[in-house]
């Protein structure tokens, strides 16, 4: 969903949760002789652990992850390595331009993958160098998830988080996301996510600062029960629509708001590296989460609005009348997507959080 790069603070395969922090970790199973293996570079909990081993006995395959926390680690991951021994990847529609100029990805073959007829049109770009490289996966949102029984007033407002009040110190969760952390906080002060005025970054920066103090971590809240939201340690977080509905299973007292000032709309794809070691069998992966039923499955499993439009005739009622999921007309109007940043604003959100937040 994200362009911007930092440093890559967790080595791949290394699995570690700090402080209720989920982290990049690598899937390590070993296949048994004469499988074959797809490599995947994706979210940890973003695909259906049933639909898993449903595609490994049909194609006597086995799926490898490389989990990443955020888009900026995982760009940062392929920036160091190059994209060799991955077969596909999720990126955001911004990514898949740049990963295209780079000569990384290839187009996919529609041939091989017969389910392609289903994607809903809201997850298509129109522009034929993001449709032919990029299969549309999920969409949703940003927004706010914070502890309803722990905080004097609902938090619905980015301000309420950039300039919080003083129950809040230390026990907020922010994305380390240099684009995601200052664009909202541009949103924030009633500017684009997308701004190319080296002002309205600046502004941006001085509230990023301001609110450093109260920040607990900058990340990615884990969403199982040890998560810092659920047992309190947490109070506040910035979130993706779908973790936080994760994290109400286990605490009901979460509460995802879509603040006031907007946010955020991303599309996540999946897309074929040119030198994938398995491309037909990353083909036969794709129309397999692209069966209607599959991908019914996968949405209610991962709570995402799924990019399948025939999929969507399979889903509950309840799910699909979610406004966290389904965000109604007056938020979607509040929402900006993902656009490409000129080098010279990537350069200064970059700079911006590495004075900030990666600094004293």
């Amino acid at each position: 969903m994200r362009l911007q790069q930092k440093i890559l603070l967790i080595a791949v395969g290394l699995i570690l949760c700090i402080g209720g922090v989920s982290a990049e970790k690598t899937r390590t199973d070993q296949p048994e002789s004469g499988r074959r293996v797809l490599n995947l570079l994706t979210w940890s909990d973003y695909l259906d652990e049933d639909l898993v081993s449903r595609f490994e006995e049909r194609f006597n395959a086995k799926l490898a992850f490389t989990f990443f926390e955020t888009d900026a680690r995982r760009n940062e991951m392929l920036a160091r390595q190059g994209p060799g021994g991955f077969d596909l990847a999720i990126v955001d529609t911004s990514d898949i331009p740049v990963l295209k100029k780079k000569g990384w990805i290839a187009p996919f073959d529609p041939a091989q993958i017969t389910n392609l007829g289903r994607l809903h049109p809201r997850c298509r770009s129109g522009r034929e160098e993001v449709d032919d490289y990029g299969i549309p996966y999920f969409w949703g949102t940003q927004g706010i998830a914070y502890r309803s029984d722990l905080v004097d007033q609902p938090i619905t407002r980015w301000m309420q988080l950039f300039r919080p009040a003083e129950q809040l110190r230390g026990k907020i969760v922010m994305i380390d996301d240099p684009w995601d952390l200052f664009g909202m906080a541009l949103k924030a002060l009633g500017k684009s996510m997308n701004s190319e005025n080296s002002e309205d970054w600046d502004a941006a920066g001085r509230l990023v600062h301001t609110q450093k103090a109260y920040v607990g971590h900058y990340g990615y809240i884990a969403i199982d029960e040890g998560s810092g939201l659920v047992t309190g340690k947490v109070l506040a977080a910035q979130i993706y629509n779908g973790e936080a509905l994760s994290l109400q299973e286990h605490n009901k007292d979460i509460v995802y708001a879509h603040p006031e000032e907007g946010s955020s709309y991303w599309v996540d794809h999946w897309v074929l590296f040119r030198q994938a070691p398995q491309p037909e069998l990353a083909h036969a992966f794709l129309d397999f989460l692209n069966d209607p039923r599959n991908a019914a499955a996968n949405a209610q499993t991962v709570y995402f609005a799924t990019c399948n439009k025939s999929a969507e005739a399979l889903l509950p009622r309840e799910f699909l009348a979610d406004p966290i999921i389904y965000p109604p007309p007056d938020v979607m109007r509040r929402l900006e997507p993902y656009r490409i940043l000129s080098p010279r604003t990537t350069r200064k959100v970059n700079s911006l959080y590495t004075q900030i937040v990666t600094g004293p």
